[in-house]
């Protein structure tokens, strides 16, 4: 990522909130966008984004999410996020037709965690965690999966990942 600044005239106070818009590129390989919204509430910094689309290209290998909802929350120690109802679809070698209905991630560190139903506001975004998220979480889900091998071999289902603390979960 280059530069980015922010001219804002800071003369009502402390900036507490921003909502707007968000093209990105980065790194040469990725590119993000849609609409965000960065608040601080309290001692904790909000992420919220709606419609979030990202493109991850290297050559002819991409891999392609659009229509996602993200939210997050940390407080400089803990840390809370999801990603939820992407559609999903890449190209990658050895591999074609590659989709998913909706895509599903959660991540919390060590302090972090959200219950079941919280949700974060940021002016008129929100984002509403789907189900609690334990402390040490990493979960990531797939529905309406489907991907064809070498024209030899179709794969189709759903699948889902989880580990918290030690305990691994593969569905």
């Amino acid at each position: 990522l280059g530069t980015v600044t922010f001219d804002m005239d800071s003369a009502l106070g402390e900036i507490a909130q921003m909502t707007g818009s968000v093209s990105l590129h980065l790194q040469q390989f990725v590119d993000l966008s849609g609409d965000v919204g960065v608040s601080r509430v309290g001692s904790e910094l909000y992420v919220i984004a709606n419609h979030l689309s990202a493109v991850l290209a290297v050559g002819s290998a991409s891999i392609n999410l659009a229509n996602a909802a993200f939210g997050m929350k940390t407080d400089g120690t803990s840390l809370t996020f999801e990603a939820s109802g992407a559609d999903f679809s890449a190209v990658l070698a050895g591999l074609t037709a590659i989709r998913a209905e909706t895509v599903f991630v959660q991540y919390t560190n060590a302090l972090g965690g959200a219950s079941a139903g919280e949700t974060l506001t940021v002016g008129t975004f929100s984002y509403t965690f789907m189900q609690a998220i334990l402390p040490n979480t990493v979960a990531f889900a797939v529905t309406g999966f489907s991907a064809q091998v070498l024209d030899f071999v179709s794969l189709e289902g759903d699948l889902a990942f989880s580990k918290t603390n030690d305990a691994i979960l593969a569905v």
